[in-house]
């Protein structure tokens, strides 16, 4: 379930402590808690800035050294990607009693 949620405080607001989601193997719905959610990089962001960064080496080839620092955009946004990931899935929320 792709969401926005900075940590797990924000997906509980959003969709409670418990939310139906699709079993990414069965494809059946069952009942998850937000500490069983793992967030991932984003793919397509960490593209988005592969593809920035080359355009930046591109333009600014002409110039020298700095293209090379415009090559290290898309190691940059990954780096954030991941360290977001990380803090997100490395705190878990108390769980309630039923």
């Amino acid at each position: 379930m792709p969401t926005d949620a900075v940590d797990r405080v924000d997906l509980e607001r959003a969709v409670g402590e418990r939310f139906t989601a699709s079993c990414k193997h069965c494809h059946k719905p069952r009942s998850i808690h937000v500490n069983e959610v793992h967030a991932t990089p984003n793919r397509a962001i960490t593209v988005v800035a592969g593809g920035i960064g080359l355009v930046a080496i591109g333009a600014l080839w002409h110039i020298g050294f700095i293209a090379y620092a415009a090559g290290a955009f898309p190691v940059l946004v990954y780096q954030a990607q991941v360290k977001s990931a990380a803090t997100f899935n490395g705190y878990q929320l108390p769980l309630s009693r039923p």
